[in-house]
């Protein structure tokens, strides 16, 4: 038997779910959300100390362009 997993929220597929749990072949099983990952870069990011003008450096950009 093959295993398929769906996260349906059921407030907006109430009718779906109806219909899907009266079939005999399908088994609708309520589950707790998972909890988001939070990711860590900190050993991948460093951390930049510049002492000028953002704005004037920017305009310079734009102004090569």
């Amino acid at each position: 038997m093959a295993q398929i997993v769906l996260d349906i929220d059921d407030v907006y597929y109430a009718l779906f779910l109806q219909k899907i749990k009266k079939l005999r072949y399908i088994k609708v099983i309520k589950s707790t959300p998972l909890p988001k990952q939070r990711f860590d870069f900190s050993d991948l990011v460093g951390k930049l100390e510049w002492k000028g003008n953002a704005l004037l450096e920017q305009r310079k950009m734009r102004d090569e362009w």
